[in-house]
């Protein structure tokens, strides 16, 4: 087999695996599980917060920490 004959055969198993792979991935939130490690929170659609994204934001208030004033967020942008 030629080195060129190898080269070819090699980047269509990288194409392959490619679209196979990316056929599989998808961004739709039906998909996204439930049982994640942080809840999704609330679609701040219509708030206020909400005027300053394009598309559906979440937001959930994880931790509120008064001794070092360190509030954690979950933000899932879709």
């Amino acid at each position: 087999m030629s080195k060129n004959t190898k080269t070819r055969l090699l980047m269509l198993c990288f194409s392959l695996i490619f679209i196979f792979t990316a056929g599989c991935i998808s961004d739709t939130d039906s998909e996204l599980e439930d049982d994640t490690i942080f809840p999704r929170g609330n679609n701040v659609a219509g708030s206020p917060l909400g005027d300053g994204f394009t598309g559906d934001v979440w937001v959930e208030m994880l931790v509120t920490d008064d001794t070092y004033n360190s509030p954690s967020y979950n933000v899932i942008f879709s």
